[in-house]
């Protein structure tokens, strides 16, 4: 309550009283918590040894989120040296107790190659699971991978139903993406006003391509009336969310 100001003043200190007086008494979720506002230096105190302590302390216990974040800890060489094979096995631990955080990154490190070989198969089998579990980011991920046939055979018809699952949850990037399947015809029937209707979510949002692309469509009058001045207002949102 007082980390976030939930029914109170936000008060960091006082946070990390009460989380340390649960923590000392082997509450995971307070020890992964304490380790959080060390790590990420909440209230101005910044102390990897700290954060590397408490985390530890509730992954030993079992704890999804602290094992994720030591995951972290390892692979960019925050208060130890950099390891990706303790990176990896910390976000594994993480992904098999179903947190999809850890899922998701998991699949970005497989389909990235970052520590690992790289491998598409893997990043389309945890991206699977964080989808199946309602995750935006991973849903998104999916569908990109149905889309460009990474992986998985191609197939513009799944990708267009996990990128609107995750579109109707609000990710901007995945509005944008399903925008672009609607606007080229692309596994549905092309519909230039529906692709403006998602690139607008998107835009809003301030994604900043999606922004850029608005101004194309208004410039050509695809789905909308033309329009140089709307154009250019998006066009110069997208400059400057570039700077």
């Amino acid at each position: 309550m007082y980390e976030h100001g939930e029914g109170v003043d936000q008060n960091i200190s006082k946070a990390v009283e009460w989380y340390t007086r649960a923590a000392n008494q082997g509450e995971a979720d307070s020890q992964c918590n304490l380790g959080y506002i060390y790590y990420s230096g909440k209230g101005g105190v910044q102390d990897y040894s700290k954060a590397m302590e408490w985390f530890t302390r509730a992954s030993v216990q079992g704890h999804a989120r602290a094992n994720h974040n030591l995951g972290y800890m390892y692979e960019n060489g925050h208060g130890v040296v950099q390891n990706y094979r303790e990176a990896i096995a910390y976000h594994t631990l993480a992904a098999q107790k179903g947190y999809t955080k850890a899922q998701v990154h998991l699949g970005d490190m497989y389909e990235d190659g970052t520590g690992v070989r790289q491998a598409s198969s893997l990043a389309v089998q945890w991206y699977t699971y964080a989808a199946y579990a309602g995750d935006a980011v991973g849903q998104c991920n999916l569908g990109y991978m149905y889309r460009n046939g990474r992986g998985v055979v191609q197939d513009d018809s799944i990708a267009v139903e996990w990128y609107t699952l995750a579109a109707n949850q609000g990710f901007a990037r995945a509005q944008h993406n399903l925008g672009l399947m609607y606007e080229y015809g692309e596994g549905v029937e092309q519909n230039y006003r529906k692709a403006v209707e998602l690139h607008t979510l998107a835009a809003n949002q301030g994604f900043t391509i999606a922004q850029a692309h608005l101004g194309v469509m208004y410039e050509n009058g695809l789905g909308v009336t033309k329009s140089a001045e709307i154009a250019k207002m998006w066009k110069d949102k997208a400059a400057q969310n570039q700077i």
